[in-house]
């Protein structure tokens, strides 16, 4: 049966992606902003796949719809903590100090919202048919919410060639 869905799921996945992409140009309408936030997706298999391994989940169709939407999810962080760096580079910051400063200010916002929507897989991790797509999606959630708030940051600043001597002013917003 699974197969058969996967099957299924499968030649759907190109158009979404191009949907995708689409809509993360028209939000961030630059095309090295696009290719950081589509980056980051993948960071949800990594925990996504330790949480179902140490829970002994099986993979099955609803594993894989739920890796689907948590890559929607992990991209609306960066395109949230993307923004936020532009905005700061808007109003006159350095890259640098935008950088900082927009991973400080979303650095909350974007942690309590991931553990919202964990808290909000728990009851569904008993579930026989949807217990291992929740635990896929909290597990993923988890470890990639904190790779996103340390990684992306990182790769902003090597795929913008951020110099480390640029004067950085210590006024960071909390």
């Amino acid at each position: 049966m699974t197969n058969k869905a996967v099957k299924w799921l499968l030649p759907t996945i190109p158009i979404m992606l191009l949907i995708i992409m689409v809509l993360l140009m028209v939000q961030l309408q630059d095309l090295r902003n696009m290719a950081l936030a589509l980056s980051t997706a993948p960071l949800g298999v990594i925990g996504a796949s330790l949480a179902l391994f140490l829970t002994g989940r099986p993979t099955g169709f609803v594993v894989y719809l739920g890796i689907l939407a948590l890559a929607g999810i992990i991209m609306r962080n960066s395109v949230i903590l993307i923004d936020q760096i532009e905005q700061q580079i808007r109003s006159g910051e350095t890259r640098l100090n935008a950088i900082v400063n927009a991973t400080v200010m979303r650095f909350r916002p974007i942690l309590l919202t991931a553990i919202a929507a964990i808290l909000g897989m728990v009851p569904l991790t008993t579930s026989v048919f949807w217990g291992p797509m929740a635990v896929a999606i909290a597990g993923g959630l988890f470890v990639a919410t904190g790779l996103t708030l340390f990684v992306l940051p990182t790769l902003y600043a090597v795929l913008f060639k951020v110099k480390n001597d640029e004067e950085m002013v210590h006024n960071i917003e909390l």
